[in-house]
């Protein structure tokens, strides 16, 4: 099982999962359900990093990704994740380098808008509607703002978070917040060495340049 992360986390998103996917009769599964489970850090990020050239984007990852699990071995293998970790995954079987790749579990799934229209929710269901004005909301209240910062900005950003170790944890632990469903209040989803667990490894490995690149 190849298990891809996205921003602003790491493999330490996968924490709680690898022994459950690994040894699932310890956690009430079958035994016949077992995974090998291989977590790469996204290119640019944490010990996959930091990138020093241009040219690190999605098909290019999805190669690295597909020939990673040849050279370990594996001709057969699920793939999972959310944000990049969902938009690299699914490029695998776009861009037919995964040809191993039996099964995609993603927490992002990604579809195609609807033919164009007078009206842009032509054909969407009452929920689908719904879901679009949670995502118009949910941009309002400022909580993708990292998208502007990331794209045009990212070095910039980079000399005041390497620069304090204060500083990166409040960046990445507020899109934490942002991010989660934890009503303000970050905790409510995370705990505190779960959070520094991903701080300190932008920090140690001067990533997070290098990954909001991407």
């Amino acid at each position: 099982m190849l298990l891809v992360h996205g921003w602003p986390g790491s493999v330490f998103e996968f924490e709680k999962v690898i022994e459950p996917l690994r040894d699932p009769r310890r956690h009430g599964g079958d035994a016949s359900d077992a995974f090998h489970v291989v977590c790469p850090s996204i290119p640019g990020y944490g010990f996959s990093g930091p990138t020093p050239g241009p040219g690190w984007n999605v098909r290019r990852i999805s190669a690295a990704f597909a020939l990673l699990m040849q050279r370990l071995g594996y001709d057969r293998y699920g793939a999972a994740g959310g944000d990049w970790g969902a938009i690299i995954t699914s490029d695998l079987l776009r861009s037919g380098a995964g040809t191993g790749v039996v099964g995609l579990y993603l927490t992002m799934p990604l579809g195609e808008p609807p033919e164009e229209s007078d009206d842009p929710e032509a054909g969407l269901s009452t929920s689908e509607r719904q879901g679009l004005r949670d995502w118009t909301r949910h941009q309002a209240a400022g909580t993708v703002i990292h998208l502007p910062l990331n794209t045009t900005r990212p070095h910039t950003m980079a000399f005041a978070m390497n620069d304090s170790p204060a500083g990166l944890a409040a960046w990445l632990v507020d899109m934490y917040r942002s991010f989660s469903d934890c009503d303000g209040d970050v905790e409510r989803c995370f705990t505190k060495d779960e959070l520094l667990a991903n701080v300190t490894t932008y920090w140690v490995t001067g990533t997070i340049a290098s990954a909001a690149r991407l």
